[in-house]
């Protein structure tokens, strides 16, 4: 059963990425894990997949749904750090 992500969740995943790296400011300078983190597209696009994966109100009741939340993790990790690449080349 491979996850069922549309442009939309794309796209949700990715604003969520931009937010917490370029808007959230008050998680900065608090520790030195979350500056590595918020620096990094893939990481941050990590964590915004599987905090879809909730949003969507899907839940962890068997194995096979801890293999759905690590798809949709990876997914959004590979999406968000190939758009912040296009975008970063764009710009320059």
């Amino acid at each position: 059963m491979l996850p069922e992500l549309s442009l939309f969740d794309l796209l949700f995943c990715y604003a969520l990425t931009f937010g917490l790296m370029n808007k959230v400011t008050f998680l900065y300078d608090r520790f030195t894990i979350t500056d590595k983190l918020l620096s990094c597209s893939y990481c941050t696009g990590f964590h915004s997949g599987w905090m879809l994966y909730f949003f969507k109100g899907m839940s962890i009741e068997k194995f096979s749904d801890v293999k759905l939340l690590i798809y949709y993790a990876m997914i959004s990790a590979s999406f968000c750090y190939i758009a912040d690449m296009f975008l970063v080349y764009i710009e320059e």
